[in-house]
């Protein structure tokens, strides 16, 4: 399972290092289409695991540990995954959605409050757009346009406040 997952991942690490901008970016996109078709396989997740996580290194300087890759994988499973505080959450929950993203259903990360839902989708944006996708954020202070929009890209960032607002007005409308 997730331990599979890490051995292949830093296994694969020295190789996707040495990949060109270029080639990792082609990489990155083959993935993308694979999952979107939804014909993706463990080893094909482990390999999309390990190039999202250089390209995570390329474009933020953030390197994930061990434990970062096996709770971003967890998440990719949609299991749930414990991790404490000051222990990279942030890039976990990045990782884990590029790959939720590209299965054309939206990913949603939800966060504690507005203001961490607006900084870390504009903090990703540059990462995701990287792995072609969409990234956005949705807050209480938004019209309804605006929030449709919001909902729309493939990575959306929002508190369970808004999500379970939205869902509700949703279900009247």
């Amino acid at each position: 399972g997730l331990h599979r997952t890490l051995k292949c991942v830093l296994a694969l690490e020295k190789s996707t290092k040495e990949l060109g901008d270029a080639a990792l970016s082609d990489k990155l996109a083959d993935f993308r289409e694979s999952f979107r078709r939804r014909r993706e396989t463990r080893e094909m997740a482990s390999e999309a695991i390990a190039a999202v996580r250089e390209q995570a290194r390329r474009r933020t300087g953030l390197q994930a540990y061990p434990n970062q890759i096996l709770a971003a994988d967890a998440l990719y499973r949609q299991y749930i995954a414990e991790v404490a505080t000051g222990e990279g959450k942030s890039l976990i929950a990045a990782i884990a959605s590029v790959l939720l993203g590209w299965r054309g259903a939206g990913c949603h990360v939800v966060t504690v409050n507005d203001y961490l839902a607006r900084r870390d989708a504009e903090r990703w944006t540059d990462f995701f757009k990287s792995c072609g996708l969409t990234t956005a954020w949705v807050d209480g202070d938004m019209l309804p346009p605006d929030r449709r929009r919001g909902y729309a890209a493939d990575v959306t960032y929002l508190t369970n406040k808004e999500a379970c607002a939205d869902f509700l007005r949703d279900q009247l409308a």
